[in-house]
């Protein structure tokens, strides 16, 4: 979604290069609606949608997942116009969130109707696109049932002062815990790699900030 990468508060836990943008229904939409004011970016901004995109480094490409045939149409035509220097802008297919959700139920099916979060996405498409796969941000904490995590005392993004980071509420169909315990088998099994703590990925875990 709106995670960003880079400078000197971001680069050494996530890098600073961005290939591919995955953004769910909201950002899909938070990207090309103009006027929409935001204080809580760097200088404050009158337009976050050309913010966002303008952040972006050349070649990237912004995906979009659930989102209809308008939204994509909408993010795809305001990409061209404001940013030509992008890739062009894909829409993710419906069938490979049902299958990320299938992927994720094989670890429990029992766990009933849960949806992958836009970060469980991003990483089974690596994970079947790349040779390695390492993932940073993941609170492997349970907000499935939390309106809003800060009144839990929990972490929903690994950033902060940045548009819609303190926020923090969670989809209720999202369950974090499972999610997080999924990738900790998955990094257990040597399927990828879960960077939750300095001496595994060199970065700091987020409890420890």
């Amino acid at each position: 979604n709106q995670a960003p990468v880079g400078g000197k508060e971001y680069q050494a836990i996530v890098g600073s290069k961005v290939t591919f943008r995955l953004l769910n229904s909201k950002w899909s939409t938070m990207y090309c609606e103009d006027g929409v004011y935001s204080d809580q970016v760097p200088g404050g901004t009158s337009n976050l949608a050309r913010f966002l995109m303008g952040l972006e480094p050349p070649n990237a490409t912004l995906v979009a997942s659930r989102a209809d045939a308008g939204a994509f149409d909408r993010l795809a035509t305001a990409q061209h116009r404001r940013r030509p220097d992008l890739q062009p802008t894909a829409l993710l297919s419906s069938r490979v969130i049902s299958r990320a959700r299938a992927w994720l139920l094989t670890y429990n099916n029992t766990a009933g109707d849960v949806s992958p979060s836009t970060g469980l996405l991003a990483v089974y498409v690596a994970m079947q696109l790349c040779e390695r796969v390492s993932v940073y941000g993941f609170s492997l904490v349970d907000s499935r049932w939390a309106a809003d995590m800060k009144d839990k005392g929990k972490r929903y993004h690994y950033f902060h002062k940045f548009h819609d980071s303190e926020q923090l509420r969670a989809h209720k169909h999202h369950a974090f815990s499972l999610e997080g315990d999924f990738l900790k088998s998955l990094d257990d099994e040597g399927k990828l790699r879960l960077c939750a703590s300095r001496d595994r990925c060199g970065v700091v875990h987020e409890t420890t900030k």
